[in-house]
């Protein structure tokens, strides 16, 4: 049952990234996505960005 939910959540992150990739043109990756953020060169999207981040931290949970 293990690895069954490993294939669930490998699935949902490689949809996800497809959907961001073919609907916004960019690619997903956690440290691109907090380098903007730090750095202040993605504070048009910066609402998107925290959206994403707070994802990585919840879904654990």
């Amino acid at each position: 049952m293990t690895y069954l939910l490993g294939l669930l959540g490998g699935l949902m992150i490689g949809t996800a990234g497809a959907i961001l990739l073919l609907g916004a043109g960019r690619i997903m990756g956690a440290s691109g996505i907090i380098g903007g953020l730090v750095d202040g060169t993605a504070l048009h999207v910066a609402r998107e960005r925290l959206f994403f981040i707070a994802g990585l931290v919840l879904a654990p949970a």
